[in-house]
């Protein structure tokens, strides 16, 4: 039984060894899949300005979020809001230079990307743009 002994005890060294690597390896395998809400990852928010009215893109729209971040919709009134954490909230908010304006809540609960949609009206459809041209 001695014999016996000495094998059960070798083994159970060399299962334990093995655990020993294995298991930290595990720990950081398990680790990079922790969802992004935990990980800490970036908040994105992208999205789409359409005319409410005719639902036609909508471009230089500039659109504001928390802490001062802001961005332009493209031409295809397509945008991306980087610069958000996990835990802000507030609202997000677009507007353009002839009237056309918008509200959004806004909380990142999450990590990842966000998609909105701003369906912007004009405020006063009439309303002439600012005079931007000579200065005094």
């Amino acid at each position: 039984m001695k014999p016996r002994g000495r094998r059960a005890t070798a083994g159970l060294l060399i299962l334990l060894a093995g655990l020993a690597v294995a298991l930290p390896l595990g720990l950081v395998a398990c680790w990079n899949d922790l969802p992004a809400t935990q990980a800490g990852g970036p908040v994105i928010v992208a999205g789409t300005v359409l005319e409410a009215a005719t639902g036609e893109p909508l471009t230089g729209v500039v659109i504001r979020g928390p802490r001062r971040t802001r961005t332009v919709s493209d031409d295809r009134g397509r945008f991306r809001l980087t610069g958000l954490h996990i835990g802000e909230s507030g609202e997000l908010t677009a507007d353009r230079h002839d009237g056309f304006a918008g509200v959004l809540p806004f909380s990142a609960l999450a990590a990842g990307v966000r998609e909105v949609a701003f369906h912007l009206r004009q405020s006063n459809p009439d309303q002439a743009p600012p005079d931007q041209g000579e200065r005094r």
